[in-house]
């Protein structure tokens, strides 16, 4: 099929002070928009909808080498984006001491297929289809996590001490 793109952007305004404007009011709709965020992840972990995600994704974690203890903030740093999640796991691996092992594995996982709800909703916005850009990306990023997790097991443990022990 075709692709049609379903939005486009207005015209920029000439000028400094129209440029400052329209620069002003994208940086407030983006502060409503992750206060929004913020939230909804605190409403969503106030009726416990986090713990449940945790549950049902355990398995799938296990395969991927990341431990309960790192699950809830993978699973922030996945749906809303890299840079809250990678400040929450940052945060959390001082406070609650999580394995070094689970927070490499966490943030591959991460890196590669972060803020899966905001980069499909764009990409949606531009025409894009869902399979391609949400279902393939998720498979593709879990097929080389998991790739990671069964070569680490024969790597040197002075290797992955000294290169793969993030926040060392």
């Amino acid at each position: 099929g075709q692709n049609t793109i379903v939005w486009r952007p207005d015209p920029q305004p000439e000028g400094l002070q129209g440029w400052i404007t329209a620069q002003l009011r994208n940086l407030g709709a983006i502060y409503l928009i992750i206060m929004a965020l913020v939230a909804v992840i605190r409403f969503l972990d106030y009726i416990q909808v986090t713990r449940i995600l945790i549950w049902m994704l355990n398995p799938l974690f296990r395969l991927l080498g990341i431990g309960r203890e790192a699950a809830s903030i993978t699973i922030v740093g996945l749906t809303m984006g890299l840079a809250y999640g990678g400040t929450l796991i940052i945060r959390e691996v001082r406070i609650r001491k999580i394995p070094h092992r689970d927070v490499f594995f966490s943030l591959t996982l991460m890196g590669i297929a972060h803020s899966l709800i905001e980069d499909t909703l764009l990409m949606l916005l531009l025409g894009a289809d869902l399979s391609g850009i949400l279902l393939a990306r998720l498979l593709f990023s879990l097929m080389c996590v998991f790739l990671l997790y069964k070569i680490w097991a024969y790597l040197p443990s002075k290797y992955v001490h000294r290169y793969l022990h993030p926040l060392d």
